[in-house]
């Protein structure tokens, strides 16, 4: 009892650092496979750029740019073999011990950012316990909790569970800087610049993971006098350039295509130059709102509070000359991330603005009294998740779809498989890392996994194997070919039965949830149906 009572404040703290473990775990377990369908992208993308930047080659893939992933996904990699060396477990050669266990290794870079957050989100407790009291800090922590999107990257392997880690750390720091600030330490001055120099290494790390942390950048703004917010902005630019070391060559790649993104109408810089319609916009708004709500309301909410804020902060709530700035610049960032992700519509754009949304309701309920109606209200959304009810049915639908392949696999166990875009195969999600990633490790794939036959859906009537030369189809063989994007109405498939109708015979199996797979054998006697 009285170690209890001596450390109340740091096991309350732990609360939610141990509920995200667990949550990440059952969610990694209900996830399935990183293979599996969907689960393969980027996944397989940024396990083969980690691993190529282990071989001193610059990652091709650099859409967000991500380098900072890529970058702690190789030291995740190299880690993870020499504890496998050491006790005598798999493969010598580290390229072949990734390319055998794919799984493995993306497992064990998952695992490394679940044990990182774990660890920022109690630190960040204790700190905004020490600057503010345990009722906000407990507020802010449980608030990733709030939004299914947020919940749906832990067990992931893509920039989004970083983003959460430098969202949290790059508020955490904004309140230790206002603190410090109302000090009165003798030191004050190096307190300050030490962490206005890790504010903006936060903010250059948080930028080179994903563009979309873009918006979080105006929390600069919350930092006075102006020396320090330039100092920041400094330190800032220098990190960027640091942190995007490893495609720096690439950076005209990299600027050419945020370019194309902004000026084109369609998604991914395709389409004509232009801004997309009125009715696209509002389409995606909508759909925004399907998916989740509870965001736009909130950020709603935040907004008309900002107002209110401004004719009553003087009367009523007294409000701090920072927590003014802050209601004012929350919604601001909330609003710029909505009106950029309207382009490009995706929950997951929205992430850093979500974590802000949790530290404004952690604040205003700390102002305003209401600390034990927020948090109860953060648990009960944790318990009735949206995020967590639809994983589980996603999961025992997949379940199904897999053993129903499986048994189409027995079924057809004489016929060589070939596979596309998005099938529930290992060897497709290696094919797609690769090809992603620059191809470099094509030939190690070949030598792993000979005679590999696969279909470029993208180009619409290609064959192709591992190392990238044409496969041909042999008259003496069977095949079953399996992906999405395959329908019968699809111009993928459409090619393909142009192509290749001539000489064999192509009938449509079955359609296991997205995955479309089809029989190519010139020995068939049904005709096309």
């Amino acid at each position: 009892m009285f170690f209890i009572f001596k450390h109340k404040k740091k096991l309350l703290l732990s609360i939610a650092p141990i509920i995200y473990i667990l949550i990440s775990i059952f969610m990694r377990t209900s996830l399935g496979p990183y293979w599996e369908g969907n689960n393969s992208d980027p996944e397989y993308v940024y396990l083969f750029s980690s691993l190529n930047m282990l071989h001193l080659n610059s990652p091709s893939h650099h859409d967000h740019p991500g380098t900072t992933l890529q970058v702690w996904g190789a030291l995740v990699i190299l880690f993870k073999y020499l504890y496998l060396l050491l006790f005598n477990h798999g493969e010598s050669n580290l390229t072949l011990a990734v390319l055998k266990y794919p799984e493995e290794f993306l497992k064990a870079i998952n695992t490394s950012l679940i044990i990182i957050t774990t660890f920022t989100l109690y630190f960040s407790g204790i700190v905004l316990t020490r600057f503010n009291n345990i009722k906000f800090a407990l507020s802010f922590q449980f608030s990733i909790f709030l939004f299914p999107t947020i919940m749906m990257s832990f067990p992931r392997v893509t920039p989004e569970p970083l983003l959460v880690i430098f969202s949290i750390i790059i508020i955490t720091l904004i309140e230790a800087i206002i603190h410090t600030q109302n000090s009165g330490d003798a030191d004050k001055e190096k307190k300050l610049s030490r962490l206005v120099l890790a504010t903006g290494i936060i903010a250059a790390a948080g930028l080179v993971t994903k563009v979309t942390f873009l918006p979080l950048l105006l929390l600069l703004t919350l930092i006075r006098p102006l020396k320090y917010f330039f100092k920041a902005l400094l330190s800032m630019l220098a990190f960027v350039f640091i942190f995007t070391t490893p495609i720096m060559f690439k950076y005209a790649n990299v600027t050419n295509w945020f370019k194309n993104i902004i000026i084109h109408k369609d998604l991914y810089g395709n389409g004509a130059i232009g801004l997309p319609t009125i009715k696209d916009l509002t389409l995606n708004l909508e759909n925004i709102y399907i998916t989740d709500s509870l965001f736009l309301k909130l950020v709603l909410t935040l907004t008309i509070f900002t107002l209110v804020v401004k004719l009553l902060s003087k009367k009523i709530l007294q409000l701090s000359t920072f927590e003014n700035s802050l209601f004012f610049v929350g919604p601001v960032i909330c609003l710029v991330q909505i009106a950029i992700t309207l382009k490009h519509p995706g929950m997951r754009y929205l992430l850093p603005s979500m974590i802000i949304c949790g530290w404004m309701l952690s604040r205003i309920s700390y102002k305003l009294h209401i600390i034990l109606l927020s948090s109860s209200y953060i648990f009960f959304l944790l318990i009735n998740s949206n995020a967590i009810k639809k994983l589980i049915h996603n999961r025992n639908l997949t379940k199904t779809q897999l053993l129903e392949i499986n048994a189409l696999s027995e079924a057809y166990k004489d016929y060589r498989f070939i596979y596309t875009y998005r099938s529930s195969s290992k060897l497709f999600a290696l094919s797609y890392g690769n090809s992603f990633s620059g191809s470099h490790l094509s030939e190690q794939l070949t030598s792993i996994y000979t005679n590999t036959p696969l279909f470029n859906s993208a180009g619409g009537d290609e064959f192709y194997n591992f190392s990238g030369t044409s496969y041909n189809l042999s008259s003496s063989e069977q095949y079953i070919l399996q992906g999405s994007y395959l329908g019968p109405s699809d111009s993928h498939w459409l090619d393909l039965h142009a192509k290749y109708s001539k000489d064999f015979r192509i009938k449509f199996l079955r359609l296991i949830g997205g995955e479309y797979f089809f029989q190519i054998d010139s020995k068939l006697k049904s005709n096309f149906p």
